[in-house]
């Protein structure tokens, strides 16, 4: 979402979104009842991620919380889980490494025995100007915002489908949506 004037992204406050998206997930709970099921939130330590989490635990979901960097956040994630009566873990991992990926959801299964729901969340960016993004910084912008949510949905397919009903989703990182200058500007 754009702000016209400045063609610059909008920012939400993480309690508004929170609050949305528990909204429109639970609607006071008669539409969505995920009592007893899993779900994996990749990136899911803070800000949209850790929104999506916390309304999956409102509407009864255990959850795995996974991060990278962000060891403090997910604990705290967890905490807010546990208050709301359902289990939680959370798992680290490098999702722009494909071994990584596996073993997240591999670990997601393991803990429960299976996987419900799988949003593939996790993702980076940074403005960089066109004329210095290295094929480094691409490989690893693709690497964790693209290949990282196909490979988790591969991966997590035989544990979805045994689930049944079951759901996949995969959030488009926020530089995909924003707009001139999100992940290069000219310069």
């Amino acid at each position: 979402m754009y702000s016209l004037d400045k063609m610059t992204p909008l920012v939400y406050k993480e309690e508004t979104l929170q609050e949305e998206i528990a909204a429109s997930l639970l609607v006071e709970q008669t539409i969505m009842d995920l009592h007893g099921s899993v779900a994996l939130v990749t990136g899911g330590a803070h800000r949209l991620g850790r929104a999506i989490a916390l309304a999956l635990g409102q509407a009864g979901a255990n959850v795995v919380v996974h991060y990278n960097r962000s060891a403090e956040q997910a604990q705290v994630v967890l905490h807010e889980l546990e208050a709301l009566g359902v289990q939680s873990v959370a798992v680290a991992g490098d999702l722009s490494r494909v071994a990584e990926v596996e073993r997240v959801v591999d670990t997601a299964v393991a803990r429960w025995g299976r996987l419900d729901v799988l949003v593939n969340n996790a993702g980076i960016w940074g403005s960089t100007p066109i004329g210095t993004v290295t094929e480094e910084r691409w490989s690893e912008l693709l690497d964790t915002n693209l290949r990282s949510a196909f490979f988790a949905a591969q991966r997590a397919t035989p544990a979805l489908r045994a689930a049944r009903p079951a759901a996949r989703s995969s959030i488009l990182p926020m530089w995909a949506r924003c707009g001139p200058g999100a992940i290069t500007r000219p310069t």
